[in-house]
């Protein structure tokens, strides 16, 4: 006899009869209805977009982070709870910089976004805790720009452009449109921005945007001035 669905989303260690772990596609669905972020790679860097909504008129913007320096090549936007996403950043930022301690070397993006993707997975498999109600947009500058998407289940994914939230599907296919590989960083960053416009209702057009770019300078985050440029460009 096959028992109702509620006995086996009480805890993550438990499969259901048809293979599933609904403790994970909850989290998958907090990350469903955060607002839009964008990752884009490009010759000369990385750069990230996100949106953020304003819960009240009297909310300082710039209180509400999305968009996270993990070292000075690598940077990361979250989509989900943000309070797991400053957890999951600490542990990036700890494993970066022991990478640096033990190789005196910046740790390669690929092997950052590996490395915490195990960490996220531990929390599928642990009595007592609930997996992390968050994904990221992990990219970084090492010899060539790379991106990479973490998942509340534990896996990650590369891509050259890519995008999380409540639009997302809408929004990679306005990437596959307008994103090319060559493009560089700035050329990236005005489809990245057109891509999360493009489908937003008039009245959603006046949302707050954040951003932060990587090149060989290091990690750097976009002025309101710039923001407004790329809003110009659309």
């Amino acid at each position: 006899m096959q028992q109702p669905q509620h006995l086996y989303d009480r805890a993550t260690t438990v499969f259901s009869p048809n293979g599933r772990i609904y403790q994970v596609e909850y989290a998958r669905e907090v990350v469903k209805r955060g607002s839009t972020v964008v990752g884009v790679t490009a010759e000369d860097g990385i750069g990230f977009l996100s949106g953020r909504r304003s819960s009240s008129r009297l909310a300082i913007q710039d209180s509400v982070e999305k968009i996270f320096e993990v070292d000075d090549h690598i940077g990361a936007a979250s989509c989900g709870l943000v309070a797991d996403a400053r957890t999951l950043v600490d542990i990036a930022r700890h494993i970066s910089a022991g990478n640096q301690l033990r190789y005196d070397e910046p740790i390669e993006v690929h092997a950052l976004a590996r490395q915490l993707s195990t960490r996220i997975h531990a929390y599928t498999q642990t009595g007592g805790a609930r997996p992390f109600g968050v994904s990221m947009l992990l990219g970084g500058l090492n010899n060539e720009a790379k991106l990479y998407e973490t998942d509340p289940s534990g896996a990650y994914i590369g891509y050259k452009a890519g995008a999380l939230g409540n639009r997302r599907q809408n929004v990679m296919n306005e990437l596959e449109n307008r994103f090319e590989p060559d493009q560089e960083l700035d050329e990236a960053l005005a489809a990245g921005f057109a891509s999360i416009t493009a489908q937003t209702e008039s009245e959603e057009r006046e949302e707050e945007f954040e951003g932060a770019v990587i090149t060989t300078e290091g990690f750097r985050r976009l002025s309101p001035e710039e923001i407004q440029d790329l809003h110009d460009v659309t």
